[in-house]
């Protein structure tokens, strides 16, 4: 994945966390951040990073400090998204190489 996008969401997200208070939601957007540095050694599952994403369009829409979260998230789930496809993809392709070499 580009450490480089990766890099500019967390710095952006480590600016918003220390400068605000979030009060209940502040546990929310400690697991945002640490799930999103986890993102740079692994592979997440889409149903993990679907759930990232519903994390991200919550702090956008509920708090002013994250009105621009969606320009720094997007370009990383959509590359992730690609990823995954792609990972997919090749599991079936190996798949099918097996079944035809068998046959």
């Amino acid at each position: 994945m580009e450490s480089e996008d990766l890099k500019k969401l967390l710095s952006f997200l480590t600016n918003i966390y220390h400068n605000n208070d979030f009060g209940k939601d502040a546990p929310k957007t400690q697991y945002f951040y640490t799930k999103l540095k986890k993102l740079a050694n692994e592979l997440p599952t889409s149903d993990k990073l679907d759930e990232l994403q519903k994390i991200e369009i919550y702090l956008e829409t509920t708090y002013d400090e994250f009105n621009e979260l969606s320009y720094y998230f997007n370009p990383i789930y959509i590359k992730i998204k690609n990823n995954i496809h792609n990972e997919y993809v090749k599991k079936i392709r190996e798949k099918n190489k097996k079944k035809r070499f068998i046959n």
